[in-house]
């Protein structure tokens, strides 16, 4: 479930769980996918859940989607009932605005785009070593991605 990351820091602290006995995953969203705001993405869920770290960071999909802009990235609301403006999200037509940048080369040349997922997941390996996410991986990727 999304959106949730303030309910589970509360479910935490209310049932008193020691953190070594639970393992936290969650996901980038694809408008973060810019590795300068790799890091901006996972701060408010530590935040939210009262977190030093996160055991799993994970990229959601091999598609990277463009933001509105910086200043709505770092005002972005991330509660269930959000529109994708309020998440800080660029929609066009209905839809998310792709950023081929920031998607899989294979992805982005199937669509006549140049694009590479290696800045964002060295942006990623950089909050391990920040101690931010213990590991990092990929959720609803393909093996050829």
């Amino acid at each position: 479930m999304y959106g949730v990351d303030q309910e589970i820091g509360q479910a935490i602290l209310e049932f008193g769980i020691p953190r070594s006995e639970i393992f936290i995953t969650s996901k980038a969203w694809p408008h973060f996918y810019a590795p300068e705001n790799m890091e901006l993405n996972l701060a408010p869920v530590l935040k939210q859940m009262g977190l030093d770290y996160i055991d799993l960071w994970l990229a959601h999909w091999p598609y990277a989607a463009k933001p509105i802009s910086g200043e709505a990235l770092e005002n972005a609301k991330y509660g269930r009932n959000n529109t994708p403006e309020e998440k800080g999200l660029l929609i066009k037509n209905g839809k998310p605005v792709n950023d081929w940048a920031h998607t899989f080369t294979n992805i982005a040349k199937q669509v006549g785009q140049e694009g590479s997922f290696v800045p964002t997941w060295k942006a990623m390996e950089k909050l391990v070593t920040k101690g931010k996410a213990r590991a990092i991986g990929l959720s609803n990727f393909s093996i050829t991605e």
